[in-house]
């Protein structure tokens, strides 16, 4: 933050550059690993795609989640439904990509100051459906490390009593995806949820996606758990790409803002 202002995501983007293709992509959500003194911005996420009259005439689609790092490097994360996998690493394909490839690789940032939002502000804006764009920070603590994050507010949850003017059971809950995530050295997808009350803080709630077996909630009756074990043992190799990961945050801390005034 700069004195009080922050990165804009709607006015920041990223161009980047491989072979003879050129491509501008916005900021969805952006990582910062106060410890590392490294950002993750992601961009927009796409479908596989050709340059050419017949973009999506390929013998496979798969996402298309790319990653870049201030410090210069690239992650690119491409998820298909179902992988083949022979490797002893699950998640071999979250790879750090040769920072002297990407040396085209231009983010473009703007700031803008920016306007906190209190709980019970924002929770009147939405009982008045406010067509306002809300953005939201989270700040946590992970394997030793301090991290925030930054992203816009699409989805939020939030109690409505149109009778009462003060409610003591009022609640906000975003819900917040695709975010970078570091787990293990490596950067994931992730959605993030955080269930908030006017005296109350809950724990941040994050999914990662991850390549898992194909059954990795094995519930049920004997016979259909044995199913599933076999089925996972059998098919060993096969994966599938889902946000399966679950991790809790004890303490964290999430400020919703707004954009304004004049950009940097």
């Amino acid at each position: 933050m700069k004195d009080n202002k922050e990165i804009n995501l709607n006015k920041s983007f990223i161009f980047s550059a491989l072979k003879s293709n050129d491509m501008r992509l916005n900021i969805k959500s952006f990582l910062v690993n106060l410890s590392d003194n490294e950002v993750f911005f992601l961009g927009k996420e796409c479908l596989r795609e050709d340059i050419s009259p017949d973009p999506f005439a390929l013998d496979s689609t798969s996402e298309y989640l790319p990653i870049f790092l201030k410090s210069g490097g690239f992650v690119t994360l491409r998820t298909s439904p179902i992988n083949i996998n022979f490797k002893k690493d699950e998640n071999f394909n979250y790879q750090l990509r040769n920072k002297e490839k990407f040396k085209k690789n231009k983010i473009s940032l703007s700031y803008s100051p920016i306007k906190v939002i209190e709980f019970e502000q924002l929770n009147k804006k939405l009982k008045n459906f406010s067509s306002d764009e809300f953005f939201l920070k989270i700040e946590y603590k992970y394997e030793g490390k301090e991290f925030y994050c930054i992203t816009k507010c699409e989805y939020i949850n939030f109690d409505y009593n149109v009778e009462k003017k003060s409610d003591e059971n009022s609640y906000l809950q975003p819900i917040c995806g695709y975010i970078p995530f570091e787990y293990n050295g490596k950067v994931f997808a992730s959605y993030m949820v955080k269930h908030l009350k006017d005296n109350f803080n809950g724990r941040l709630n994050i999914l990662l996606r991850e390549q898992s077996y194909l059954f990795n909630n094995v519930k049920g009756s004997f016979i259909k758990k044995f199913i599933k074990l076999l089925i996972n043992k059998i098919f060993f190799f096969i994966k599938k790409n889902a946000f399966t990961k679950y991790i809790t945050i004890e303490n964290s801390r999430i400020t919703f803002f707004q954009y304004g005034g004049d950009d940097v």
